[in-house]
């Protein structure tokens, strides 16, 4: 009942961008499931190509960092991966530009571990704990170029 009470409480910009993050990670969390990566990117490139903002719920970086963060919460599965894909896909679809980043690192006796990031203008904006232990798998591709190859299954 407490959640409830919460929702409601919420602007109703917050509630619907929440709802529309809950669809892409669901969204990202199920094509990652099922689909090849050049597959999803190719899907995905096609709903990002030259978007323009188009004045919905979720209009900034930081209000789609945070409900892509704080859905992400409900859904079993949703990695760092899909989390910097959901809210790529959605700041795309306003207008925003931003950079997938992927990288690894190997603590000493450790197993490798890998860990996806967004950036924006300079900036991380999802998934930036701890970044400066990993190496970015990616170069830094041209302007305007966010494509990035990992293997076939990435997460954190």
């Amino acid at each position: 009942m407490r959640s409830l009470g919460k929702w409601r409480r919420l602007p109703e910009a917050r509630r619907a961008a929440l709802l529309e993050a809950f669809a892409a990670v669901a969204f990202v969390r199920l094509g990652l499931r099922v689909l090849r990566w050049p597959t999803w990117e190719r899907v995905t490139g096609r709903m990002r190509k030259d978007r323009r903002p188009d004045g919905t719920a979720l209009t900034t970086v930081q209000d789609v960092a945070w409900a892509v963060e704080r859905v992400s919460r409900a859904i079993p599965g949703a990695t760092c991966l899909t989390q910097a894909l959901a809210a790529r896909l959605l700041l795309s679809r306003r207008g925003h530009a931003s950079r997938l980043k992927i990288g690894v690192t190997r603590p000493a006796g450790e197993r490798l571990r890998a860990h996806a990031w967004l950036e924006s203008e300079g900036r991380i904006v999802l998934g930036g704990g701890g970044v400066e232990a990993y190496t970015p798998l990616n170069p830094s591709p041209s302007a305007g170029d966010d494509r990035v190859v990992p293997g076939r299954r990435g997460s954190r």
